[in-house]
């Protein structure tokens, strides 16, 4: 029996669920295979009610773009206003909040995909950034059209709304500066260190791929990402836990296998250290913040 995917927690106000119009579509053509990238969601939606919604980290990358009012997205404790003509980018596995007062009409795209961290990096796209589309009406034609395919059982629909989703992300790649040689040497390496977490990946087997000594490499991580090679791999294998760490399905141990730890004690350590906070505590402290949301909005009905 095939086991059922697990439910990320979230919370969600009353003036959230109250909308004035909601358009949703998601992926309906069935899949057997683990794709690199793709779009499984669309949504379109007009609120007038203030809403509050806030979800743990989830497997998918949000593209939403600003039609009417304002939406604000709290990330990394860092508010990000959506006004109309405006694209917000929110990478996988990043917890976010999301809040509004008055009318706003948005339009949003997901998409999941297995070698779409990678792809996100290749283009630049490795941080939450917000996008000025003033001038540039062709991001809403494109997302629309992509969402037209998204709501089709027809494999042709499903590999070109495929097509449109790569397409609608380098188009996205290009409003950035462009910043050739370094940018390309640093996209290869992100590309090397976010493989799979579960193998295990040592500074000299990048070294021989890039055909870069080991000190020169350090030093151009360091100051591009902040942290040597191993460092940043190691800082993505635990943000990777905390979207982990909401699926109760999964014991420590298994997660700490599924991230290439061999001793699910080290593991604990490393996340402790990340975190502040061991693996358990963490997923009882994020179980906590849940309750206490919904308490909070039965109250309020």
């Amino acid at each position: 029996m095939k086991k059922k995917a697990a439910r990320v927690p979230c919370y969600s106000s009353k003036g959230h669920k109250n909308v004035l119009f909601l358009e949703e579509k998601r992926q309906l053509f069935h899949i057997d295979q683990d794709l690199p990238c793709y779009p499984f969601w669309y949504e379109y939606v007009i609120r007038e009610d203030d809403a509050v919604y806030q979800s743990g980290p989830v497997a998918y990358a949000m593209f939403i773009i600003g039609l009417e009012g304002v939406s604000h997205y709290t990330i990394g404790g860092i508010d990000y206003a959506v006004p109309p003509e405006t694209l917000l980018f929110v990478p996988e596995f990043t917890p976010f909040r999301i809040s509004s007062s008055g009318r706003i009409c948005k339009c949003l795209l997901e998409v999941k995909g297995s070698n779409l961290t990678s792809l996100l990096a290749t283009f630049n796209l490795r941080e939450t950034k917000l996008f000025q589309l003033h001038g540039h009406p062709e991001f809403v034609r494109e997302m629309r059209k992509i969402a037209d395919k998204v709501g089709s059982r027809d494999e042709n629909d499903f590999l070109d709304a495929m097509g449109m989703t790569y397409q609608f992300i380098a188009r996205l790649s290009f409003l950035q500066k462009k910043e050739k040689g370094e940018e390309n040497l640093l996209q290869k390496i992100l590309e090397f260190l976010e493989q799979d977490f579960s193998r295990t990946i040592k500074l000299n087997d990048l070294c021989t791929a890039l055909k870069m000594s080991p000190s020169t490499l350090t030093r151009f991580t360091k100051r591009h990402l902040g942290f040597t090679p191993m460092q940043y791999r190691a800082r993505r294998k635990l943000e990777r836990a905390t979207y982990y760490l909401y699926m109760k399905e999964m014991t420590i141990k298994e997660i700490a296998y599924r991230l290439g730890y061999c001793n699910p004690f080290f593991f604990s350590k490393e996340f402790k250290r990340f975190s502040g906070l061991s693996p358990i505590a963490y997923r009882a402290e994020q179980h906590l913040l849940r309750e206490i949301g919904r308490d909070v909005d039965n109250r309020k009905k």
